[in-house]
């Protein structure tokens, strides 16, 4: 329903046939329209699930969250395979002695949406249990995190989905996983939520030998 539709709705009957008031309506509605059209930009368009370009850049400067991230992409070199961004023979140059391995990321407006909301989450929690597994949800864009505490004051992660060396580079670096004053993760590990190995007795979703992907450790603080 238009603007002035929904105004001459609700005139008393006997100004419903009046030419000149009708003509009246018309032309307000025309910048009520306008004014309309503002108010839905400023809710909607400027909001992060639904901005986009600059819109999100202003809501970073806001809540200190730029969308450069540095150190953030590894790139690619021969290299051992217990180092990151490693490939093998005849797949990447060598590196030499004075080259960054890591570059500057400018994240893409997906990404930028996750990193705002980590940001925001971060800025407004209060640190409990439940706060860190809601951060590392949007940090991994994972639909599974399992939190468990251990002795003095510290807890290990596990997050249920196979990570690149360029999510795990992201991470470290955008730090934003919430956890309580004097609390420490001990470490992160890694798992396939869909077919992780373990022991029916312990868990029912867990899968057996041969088909079973064992979890491993990527971050340790």
């Amino acid at each position: 329903m238009s603007r002035l539709s929904s105004m001459q709705e609700h005139l008393l009957a006997q100004f419903s046939d009046k030419d000149v008031f009708n003509a009246f309506l018309y032309a307000i509605s025309e910048e009520l329209v306008s004014i309309d059209d503002t108010l839905y930009g400023l809710k909607y368009n400027r909001w992060i699930d639904t901005g986009h370009g600059q819109q999100l850049d202003g809501i970073g400067t806001v809540i200190s969250r730029s969308r450069r991230i540095t150190d953030a992409l590894t790139l690619s070199f021969f290299g051992f395979s217990n180092q990151s961004g490693i490939t093998g023979f005849s797949q990447s140059r060598l590196r030499s002695s004075e080259e960054p391995y890591l570059a500057t990321l400018s994240l893409a407006d997906p990404e930028y949406r996750a990193a705002l909301w980590s940001k925001v989450h971060k800025n407004n929690c209060q640190g409990t249990g439940e706060d860190t597994i809601s951060s590392l949800l949007y940090i991994f864009n994972s639909s599974q995190i399992v939190l468990e505490d251990v002795e003095h004051a510290s807890f290990i992660v596990g997050v249920g989905k196979i990570l690149s060396d360029n999510e795990i580079q992201l991470a470290k670096v955008v730090d934003l996983m919430v956890r309580a004053g004097g609390v420490k993760c001990l470490y992160m590990e890694m798992f396939d939520a869909d077919a992780f190995f373990g022991f029916s007795n312990l868990n029912n979703n867990a899968k057996g030998f041969g088909t079973g992907k064992i979890a491993s450790i990527f971050l340790i603080n």
